[in-house]
């Protein structure tokens, strides 16, 4: 294990494989499960029109991806995804209380989204 390790360690060096890549193979090697982390920008827009989010037309920033739907155990067949998204600092804080959402991918429009 020690020589894989270093080996690892040596490719991030090199600039071969970058931190992310680095973390999946150090997961692998020890036995646990590997969990990304996202951050970006999405602005809420509503797919039905009758039932709209209180935060509709609000930019918000995404700390989370909450699931990903797959299979039916669950979970959405269509392979999309929910997104937790930040309620800090926003009116919408004040009204519910609540530091953050969870909406699905269909309800958003995605701005920007990166792995960290």
């Amino acid at each position: 294990m020690k020589e894989q390790i270093l080996e690892i360690s040596k490719r991030l060096e090199e600039s071969t494989i970058d931190f992310k890549q680095a973390r999946k193979e150090f997961c692998v090697l020890f036995g646990v499960k590997y969990i990304a982390f996202w951050k970006g920008r999405a602005i809420v827009k509503s797919r039905n029109p009758k039932n709209k989010w209180r935060y509709e037309g609000a930019e918000l920033p995404i700390i989370g991806w909450y699931m990903t739907h797959k299979n039916g155990y669950g979970v959405f067949p269509d392979g999309t995804r929910e997104f937790r998204l930040s309620l800090e600092g926003t009116v919408h804080q004040e009204e519910t209380g609540y530091k953050d959402t969870v909406i699905p991918e269909t309800d958003l429009e995605i701005l920007e989204l990166e792995e960290i």
